[in-house]
């Protein structure tokens, strides 16, 4: 990975390239519609590439983006699109629909002895502990990346504002996840890991987690599949209230 924050015409911008993609713009989020797109061109014109990407880009943003960039090739990025849940779904798993993740989280709680230890930050030695337990070395270059950015989290976890919590069976780190509220009503969930030996173990910290450190808010951010299959399944099975949709634009 190779992302810096660029200023250009007194924005600033995240620019950066992930592997053998495309040279990528991302936009400042604290700024309103007047952000001017068409910066893009200028961008393009002195990285000297043929074709740069701006994402991610919300719906409400397209009109002004069509406007100033009409040669853009605007693509939804359903890869990139959030997955919301209602906060008390995933605290009460109630009825027919959530019936297997309860069994999940059944089994989890009647095989083993366990202990759900908040993370603050006297004790993200801990976190630390249960980040590497439950790494593969060679589980391959994006989990790696994701390995890397986990530690800048637990490095920076009260700079940042960070709520995280780890499932202890018999002293030892099975699962862990780490979030924070982005605002009264929505918290965000950034990583959850687990120990697939330990039967129900990724059930049971998605709902000690939100019950734990988010039951004050309405919905739950449990962000994108990255387009995985096998993750896209795993977050539609938690029945998602909505999906916050993003778009692509390429020119």
């Amino acid at each position: 990975m190779n992302y810096r924050i660029a200023e250009i015409d007194g924005f600033q911008i995240i620019l950066g390239k992930y592997r053998d993609d495309l040279f990528t713009v991302i936009p400042p989020f604290h700024t309103d519609s007047k952000f001017p797109y068409s910066l893009l061109r200028k961008i393009k014109e002195k990285l000297g590439v043929e074709r740069i990407k701006l994402c991610p880009i919300t719906s409400d943003a397209l009109p002004g983006i069509k406007e100033v960039l009409p040669e853009g090739e605007i693509i939804l990025s359903r890869e990139l699109s959030d997955y919301f849940y209602n906060t008390s779904d995933l605290i009460n798993l109630s009825g027919k629909k959530f019936h297997q993740k309860r069994n999940h989280v059944n089994s989890f709680t009647s095989k083993y002895s366990f202990e759900y230890i908040r993370i603050t930050a006297d004790n993200t030695d801990l976190l630390k502990e249960a980040c590497e337990k439950l790494y593969d070395p060679e589980s391959g270059l994006d989990l790696a990346d994701e390995h890397i950015a986990i530690n800048e989290l637990i490095e920076n976890f009260s700079a940042l504002g960070l709520a995280a919590g780890v499932i202890v069976c018999d002293g030892k780190p099975v699962a862990y996840s780490i979030g924070e509220h982005m605002s009264d009503d929505v918290a965000l969930i950034h990583i959850e890991k687990a120990d697939k030996n330990f039967s129900g173990s990724f059930a049971t910290i998605n709902k000690t987690f939100a019950e734990r450190e988010f039951s004050d808010t309405l919905l739950i951010n449990r962000e994108e599949d990255m387009g995985l299959e096998g993750l896209r399944k795993a977050k539609l099975s938690y029945h998602p209230a909505k999906l916050g949709e993003y778009y692509t634009v390429i020119i």
